[in-house]
């Protein structure tokens, strides 16, 4: 076990066994990410319980390991990678073609990507897909969530932040990190 799996295992909140012990999914989030969005909301519109961590950007890392690769088993989120592109230094080059499978980096990202939730019976629902298919309701049909999940999902994220994170939009970026949060 690597030092961050092992940092992550003893230092959070165990909510495997919070899911568990309490009898409700236990849901890890960035509360604004329009991908966490779809699994909060599919729950609330569902009706079903469950209890919602939010974390900003990066403070999420070590909860979400926790759960996805400090345990016996390892839960990688299949879904919501952008693929590798070439940059202009790597045009020309035989690596220059984007893959149709993520590497080893977007695996290592999706190590980290959030929604994630326990379920009280012990499964993991590594992605948001899973979380609103496991509320419930109506399924979505494959060929949109191939475009939501790979076309406008990673579009979204980075005009959102193209504005959120300008140095002019501080305080807007602040508030979304710390509103409600008790810091």
């Amino acid at each position: 076990m690597s030092w961050i799996l092992w940092i992550a295992k003893h230092t959070q909140p165990n909510i495997r066994k919070r899911a568990s012990t309490t009898g409700v999914p236990q849901l890890i989030v960035i509360p604004y990410s329009h991908f966490c969005e779809l699994a909060s909301w599919s729950f609330d519109l569902s009706g079903k319980p469950c209890e919602t961590y939010g974390y900003a950007p990066g403070q999420h890392i070590l909860p979400v390991l926790a759960v996805r690769r400090a345990g016996p088993q390892s839960f990688i989120s299949s879904s919501s990678f952008v693929e590798t592109v070439a940059t202009d230094d790597q045009k020309g080059s035989k690596d220059s073609k984007p893959d149709s499978k993520p590497d080893s980096k977007a695996k290592k990202a999706r190590s980290t990507a959030v929604p994630l939730m326990a379920m009280p019976d012990g499964r993991i629902l590594s992605d948001s897909w899973e979380i609103a298919n496991e509320s419930g309701l109506p399924k979505i049909d494959e060929k949109a969530l191939v475009i939501y999940d790979q076309e406008l999902g990673p579009l979204v994220r980075q005009f959102a932040y193209y504005f959120l994170l300008k140095p002019s939009n501080r305080k807007a970026w602040d508030g979304l990190v710390t509103s409600g949060r008790g810091w």
